[in-house]
C-alpha cells in the first residue's frame, strides 16, 4: 500500500503505477474498493482504478504490455528486477526504475505521443538520483535500441535546464 506521503506525491504526478502479482489480485481488489476506488477497466498489462478527485491508480500485471514485444522481451513481467525492501514491499533500483521510466516514455512516443512532463520528470528524477550508474543505464538502453533516443532526450534536458548549446539532433525510431 502507498503511504500518505506517496499518495500525495502520486496525486501531483497524475497517477500511481504499482506492479502487482496477478495471482494476488482477488485479495487486492476488495481492499482497493474499500478505500473508495472504482474499477475502471482492465487491459493486457494493468487493472485501472480511480478515486474521484483523488488518485488514478494503475495496478500493473507487467511493466510493459506483452504486445510491445521488443520492450517486453527485456522487462517481461518485471519481478526479476524487483528487490525486496521489507516483508511486503519491493522496489526497482534507481537505475532499473529509470530504464523502465525511459522505456515507458519511448513506448508513448512511439505509440501516440509524449509531452514536456515526461522530460521534466527525468530531470527531477536524475537530480534526485545524482549517483545513478549511467553506464548501466546506457548498456540497458542500448539493448533496448533506445540509446540514441536517450542521448537526444538528455541533450534536450541539458539545453532546457543547464544552459547547454543547442545541437543538431539525429532522427531515430523507438
Amino acid at each position: 500500500m502507498l503511504t500518505n506521503e506517496e499518495c500525495a506525491n502520486a496525486v501531483d504526478m497524475g497517477d500511481a503505477d504499482i506492479l502487482i502479482k496477478v495471482e494476488q489480485y482477488d485479495k487486492i481488489k476488495p481492499i482497493i474498493a474499500a478505500l473508495g476506488f472504482n474499477e475502471i477497466s482492465e487491459s493486457n498489462h494493468e487493472f485501472i482504478w480511480n478515486k474521484p478527485n483523488a488518485l488514478h491508480l494503475e495496478l500493473h500485471k507487467m511493466l510493459i504490455p506483452s504486445y510491445n514485444k521488443d520492450y517486453y522481451a527485456y522487462f517481461k513481467d518485471g519481478w526479476h528486477l524487483a528487490k525486496k525492501t521489507d516483508t511486503t514491499r519491493y522496489e526497482l533500483s534507481a537505475e532499473d526504475n529509470f530504464i523502465y521510466l525511459f522505456t515507458h516514455y519511448a513506448k508513448h512516443y512511439r505509440d501516440g505521443g509524449i509531452g514536456i512532463r515526461h522530460l521534466t520528470d527525468f530531470y527531477v528524477f536524475l537530480n534526485k538520483n545524482q549517483d545513478i550508474d549511467k553506464k548501466y543505464i546506457e548498456k540497458a538502453l542500448n539493448k533496448l535500441q533506445l540509446l540514441d533516443f536517450y542521448k537526444n532526450s538528455m541533450q534536450t534536458l541539458a539545453v532546457w535546464f543547464d544552459g547547454e548549446k543547442d545541437t543538431e539532433i539525429r532522427f531515430f525510431n523507438c
